[in-house]
């Protein structure tokens, strides 16, 4: 498309008449070619890494250097990334409750609240041993309203 050893036409009308920014021109010689010592780094990483998964940049530069090859973890990291891998490893699982004792009911779910001091809540948490010697916490939630007073009482128990 563009001729860059053309001495008629300049890049920059070249790019005009085309219809094509001259950064997607510039951009094309810059791609980078990888050298045949990477390539062959790139082929042992792949195969390492199909035996040990868990291998992460700083494992495999440890195992490479074993092997001979005069590799940094900055190149090991890129070549990695190039191909695409990455070590295998427990993530964070974020979506889930930590524990199911966190979870407690919504009270005041189809309760109209139209007036301050209209509901009043008491939390009263009492804990005590009971003679299995498992701990026992009785948790007793409280709504006061002036139309219809009602108490909930619910046991977690923890051994």
């Amino acid at each position: 498309m563009v001729e860059r050893d053309c001495d008629a036409i300049t890049i920059k009308r070249q790019a005009e008449l085309l219809g094509v920014n001259r950064t997607s021109v510039y951009r094309a010689d810059k791609e980078r070619h990888e050298s045949e010592e990477n390539v062959q780094i790139m082929h042992l990483i792949d195969e390492i890494y199909t035996l040990h998964p868990y291998f992460g940049y700083r494992r495999m530069t440890r195992f490479l250097r074993d092997q001979g090859f005069d590799v940094n973890r900055k190149r090991v990291r890129r070549l990695m990334r190039l191909i695409g891998l990455e070590a295998i490893y427990p993530k964070p699982n974020l979506s889930k409750r930590l524990h199911a004792q966190y979870k407690r009911p919504y009270l005041l779910r189809g309760l109209k609240i139209d007036r301050p001091n209209y509901v009043q809540f008491c939390n009263q948490i009492r804990p005590h041993q009971s003679l299995n010697g498992a701990s026992q916490i009785n948790s007793m939630l409280t709504r006061l309203t002036k139309s219809h007073p009602k108490m909930l009482n619910y046991t977690r128990r923890r051994t």
